[in-house]
C-alpha cells in the first residue's frame, strides 16, 4: 500500500477555494490514474496502525 505515512490530513476549512479545487483534483487524477485502494488494503492497514500503537 503506498500512501503518504505520517501526512496529517488537511483541514479544508483552511484552504483557499484555488487550493481545495487542487486537491480535489489531485483525487480524481488518482482515480483516474488506478491510484487507489481496495476496502481490504485499508481494513489490514488500519489495523496494522492500531496494533502498532
Amino acid at each position: 500500500m503506498d500512501y503518504e505515512q505520517g501526512k496529517a490530513p488537511i483541514d479544508i476549512s483552511l484552504l483557499t477555494k484555488e487550493q481545495f479545487d487542487s486537491e480535489i483534483q489531485k483525487g480524481f487524477s488518482n482515480f483516474e490514474n488506478g491510484r487507489t485502494f481496495t476496502a481490504k488494503q485499508v481494513q489490514a492497514q488500519l489495523l496494522k496502525h492500531r496494533n502498532n500503537n
